[in-house]
């Protein structure tokens, strides 16, 4: 994260494009979630000039969830935060929501800007291995040719994710969208299918 004419700046943690070439941006408080998102899963090696930096949850990767590393991994959690982010941020709390039975920890930190006074919060959801996020979904409720329109402009930066049919939402799901009005009736079912998933 940068400062560009006083704003903070910073460029989307997962490699989306605003357009082919150009990396998509994100300016103050979206740029500040963006990197503290990075921050808190991000593992050792992801920065290539500095392939020390990052993986401040790795040591914890398969030790038990129990109220002594709760309380090792909340006092890392605030020390990292200070030495990474102090100049620009302060911290306000540290929330651990640990999911025992399904072995994923909810971790809720909350922060305001030194600067605006601004407050936000992030959260990240690690498992056992530290894999797993949660973000927000996005609806996309086009249709026919203009849900294939959008596939063929967003699929340059999008390539990497499936079309796939989640039975939990009972909707399509193409990584972060929901394609909410997308059936096999559609009249681009086929090609949409193909152009996704090959």
């Amino acid at each position: 994260m940068t400062t560009v004419n006083n704003l903070y700046a910073d460029i989307d943690l997962y490699g989306k494009e605003a357009s082919p070439g150009v990396a998509l941006e994100y300016f103050d408080i979206k740029a500040i979630s963006n990197a503290l998102t990075l921050w808190l899963t991000s593992k050792k090696g992801d920065f290539i000039r500095n392939p020390g930096a990052g993986g401040i949850l790795d040591k914890y990767l398969f030790k038990t969830m129990d109220n002594s590393h709760l309380f090792k991994i909340k006092l890392e959690l605030i020390s990292s935060f200070e030495d990474y982010f102090s100049d620009s941020l302060a911290l306000d709390e540290v929330v651990f929501n640990p999911d025992y039975k399904n072995k994923i920890l909810e971790i809720k930190v909350y922060y305001h800007d030194i600067r605006t006074g601004v407050s936000d919060n992030v959260v990240a959801y690690v498992n056992s291995n530290f894999a797993y996020k949660r973000f927000e979904y996005e609806t996309v409720e086009y249709t026919d040719e203009n849900l294939y329109r959008f596939v063929q402009i967003t699929i340059s930066s999008y390539s990497v994710e499936k079309l796939i049919y989640d039975t939990d939402m009972l909707k399509w799901r193409w990584g972060k969208y929901i394609f909410s009005n997308f059936s096999y009736t559609d009249t681009y079912f086929s090609q949409i299918l193909a152009l996704i998933n090959g």
